[in-house]
């Protein structure tokens, strides 16, 4: 008897298989797509197509050609969100004016940044050197013990005082000025009279 249903019959998964193994494949497919590793640097989300951005941070140093002397500090590009040290004056002055850190702005009316300070990039960038009339200070130069003294200069309270530097009898002395109680009196030191001091 001849068995109804199976004769030139496909077996059962036969059109199935190929449409699963497709599906699979193409779902297969996108999750690589959006795993690091597969060609793009994957940004926020690792969504497929998205990578980090990078900014650069470029340095003017704000004066005209032949005002200046050195080179102006080289460009930096980063990653978004990557911070940066700011350079300092080493290898570029103005005659006349002290380098005193950056500015957004070439006029100094931006946001200030100082000198060596860290800076985060978030965008790209221009930093002006932001200059002041004077000049630099020299740590190693000798100090002029004949240089006349400017009363009206303000004195750093912060300042060490030289205990073997010799004291002008003649200075006059501030009577508001507050007196240690701790400093030792020298029993030699003549009393002024007029002082109001009773001996």
């Amino acid at each position: 008897m001849e068995k109804k249903g199976l004769r030139n019959s496909e077996p059962r998964f036969g059109r199935t298989m190929p449409a699963i193994a497709t599906a699979f494949a193409l779902a297969l497919a996108i999750v690589l797509a959006g795993c690091p590793g597969t060609g793009t640097e994957p940004g926020p989300g690792h969504g497929p197509g998205t990578t980090t951005e990078r900014f650069t941070v470029t340095f003017n140093l704000n004066f005209a050609e032949g005002e200046g002397a050195g080179t102006v500090p080289a460009a930096q590009t980063v990653n978004a969100g990557t911070a940066i040290t700011l350079p300092g004056a080493d290898g570029f002055s103005l005659e006349g004016y002290v380098f005193d850190g950056w500015n957004t702005q070439a006029n100094g009316q931006g946001t200030a940044h100082a000198a060596a300070s860290s800076f985060t990039v978030r965008a790209n960038v221009t930093l002006f050197a932001v200059w002041v009339e004077g000049e630099p200070v020299d740590p190693n130069e000798p100090v002029d013990p004949n240089e006349p003294v400017d009363p009206n200069e303000p004195v750093d309270p912060n300042e060490p005082v030289d205990p073997n530097e010799p004291v002008d009898p003649n200075e006059p002395v501030d009577p508001n000025d507050p007196v240690d109680p701790n400093e030792p009196v020298d029993p030699n030191e003549p009393v002024d009279p007029d002082s109001g001091v009773e001996e």
